[in-house]
């Protein structure tokens, strides 16, 4: 039953692409029948390109929109007007098939980089660098042009080769031959281009990443060099009694527990899922600042976990930014990766290097186009609905055509779903139900009488982020612990019990837990941040992030 399915949304969305809802399935084909297609799933997607970006729609046509999303007051159809070009995000071994390119295979890994070449390439001088190299200024770009280029010079050549030299050309520029994929197709290439490519952070990271490897690394050197115990280090993050937003699964005993679990870091990657891999690095760091931070051997083994873990916060905090994405705001980034690059082949020698750990480095330009730090993980997320019953319940109706039939099935289902949970009308700011009438305390101790808000919200979300009272919100000028929402349903206030601030270093943030009492109103204009993780030490609130 295993499938490559495709996705498809708006650029104009923003910040919304991060909802599974905004995307809908519109390709679908089994491994089974990739085996028997000529061209395989590099020919799918040249079909389905074709396909969705055809010419008659960039004059447009109408579309009567249902379910309650037409925004305008009549019901005369909107004009849907189609762009030129698409922007394509995926992981590396999705890229590999549906473009038909070697990746780790071929002597040059990177699709883009004309002079980064694999480890032990046998080539080495002042223009050719490996996937070690940590210098982006070094990276010799190819052009869309450039690229289509050796591919008319692939095409040309092959005719006259044998397996053997084919075989060698096509490694050598890292592309392999599929007259039928998008970069040997003249008439498909403007509408897919090189450059229209971005990568995933969740697959470079998270998922099989450049984190999980490094988090085996970092915890078979500190097993070498110490007598610790992952049952240690579980059984100290219990007894610490670890919290986290609400929204999420961190405040569950069984959770924490699934972390620790000795199956998840046998081997030379952690293998849990990008949501674990993300949430046990700033535990990890936390306890290895606290236990290890003295071991000579552990120096640089810590000095590359540290610059990875400020990795990680740095893309949490572009996930779950309000804003679309510049230049500015994708620098600190560059800069870390380019830190962590050195100091993990000072650690591990350069060896280890995987090419996630050059991809990488072309995430801040992705982020670029796409105006939002996206990654693949809303697709990720839609996929339950392939896996988790409907493809099995379907697949013994259908002797074929199976996704020509199975397609219109899903998009129903995620039509329903979108009725049920998603508002009317896409507002980046919406007050969860229930809404309770607000008792006298509550509105006492906001000591605003005279407010007409006076409901209390179970939660309130803003595009991606979810806030519940419980949680812990850390604004640019001030943080307090949410105590409740106020609220008329349409605007609201934050009740907050004070937090000042004691310590601020290592990932981490040291409070001291006031009485005081104080709000800020719910808005766009007053962006938050919450930790990874948190838990109460006396008067003190400790926050790992």
């Amino acid at each position: 039953m295993k499938a490559t399915l495709i996705y498809f949304s708006w650029l104009e969305l923003g910040k919304w692409l991060h909802q599974e809802e905004m995307w809908l399935c519109i390709g679908l084909i089994q491994h089974s029948t990739c085996d028997h297609v000529d061209g395989g799933l590099a020919k799918a997607m040249s079909a389905l390109v074709e396909h969705v970006l055809r010419d008659e729609y960039l004059t447009g046509f109408a579309v009567r929109l249902i379910l309650g999303y037409n925004a305008f007051q009549n019901d005369e159809p909107m004009w849907y007007k189609q762009k030129t070009k698409a922007l394509f995000i995926s992981d590396l071994a999705a890229l590999q098939s549906t473009l038909a390119i070697k990746g780790s295979s071929g002597l040059k890994p990177c699709l883009w980089c004309q002079n980064i070449l694999k480890k032990d390439s046998g080539l080495s001088d002042d223009r050719f660098r490996d996937i070690s190299e940590h210098d982006v200024s070094r990276f010799e770009m190819a052009s869309d042009a450039t690229i289509w280029a050796c591919c008319d010079h692939i095409a040309e050549r092959i005719p006259h080769l044998n397996v053997k030299m084919r075989e060698q050309l096509e490694k050598s520029y890292g592309i392999t031959y599929v007259p039928q994929s998008i970069l040997f197709d003249a008439s498909l290439r403007p509408r897919l281009r090189p450059s229209d490519v971005c990568l995933d952070s969740m697959h470079n990271y998270f998922s099989n990443g450049v984190a999980n490897q490094e988090l085996c690394l970092f915890w078979h050197a500190i097993s070498k060099a110490t007598d610790l115990k992952l049952e240690d280090l579980r059984t100290v993050c219990l007894e610490s009694q670890w919290e986290g937003p609400k929204v999420s699964s961190h405040g569950r005993v069984g959770y924490m527990k699934s972390l620790w679990t000795p199956k998840m870091w046998n081997g030379d990657t952690y293998k849990g899922q990008s949501e674990q891999c993300e949430s046990i690095l700033p535990l990890m760091r936390w306890y290895a600042e606290m236990l290890v931070v003295n071991v000579d051997s552990l120096r640089l083994p810590l000095d590359s976990f540290r610059t990875l873990s400020e990795i990680a916060m740095e893309i949490r905090k572009l996930v779950y930014m309000w804003r679309k994405i510049t230049p500015d705001h994708v620098a600190k980034l560059q800069r870390l990766q380019t830190e962590h690059q050195l100091k993990f082949s000072a650690a591990y020698t350069a060896q280890c290097c995987r090419p996630k750990h050059h991809h990488r480095l072309h995430l801040p330009d992705s982020w670029l186009k796409l105006g939002v730090a996206l990654s693949c993980k809303p697709m990720e997320s839609k996929h339950k609905c392939y896996k988790q019953g409907l493809a099995e319940r379907f697949v013994s109706k259908v002797e074929a055509g199976f996704a020509a039939a199975l397609l219109p099935r899903m998009l129903h289902s995620q039509a329903q779903t979108m009725a049920e949970h998603m508002p009317p009308v896409l507002q980046p700011l919406q007050f969860l139900s229930p809404l309770k009438a607000a008792s006298e305390s509550i509105l006492e101790t906001w000591q605003r009488p005279t407010a007409i808000l006076n409901k209390t919200a179970a939660g309130v979300k803003v595009y991606n982020s979810t806030a519940k009272p419980g949680d812990v919100l850390i604004f640019p000028d001030a943080a307090g612990i949410l105590q409740w929402i106020l609220t008329d349903g349409s605007h609201g206030v934050f009740l907050l019990q004070r937090l000042e601030l004691v310590e601020l270093k290592h990932g981490h943030s040291a409070w001291y837990i006031t009485n005081n009492h104080w709000s800020r109103s719910v808005s766009l204009e007053n962006p938050y941040t919450m930790p990874a993780w948190w838990r109460q030490d006396g008067e003190r609130l400790i926050c790992l992030h």
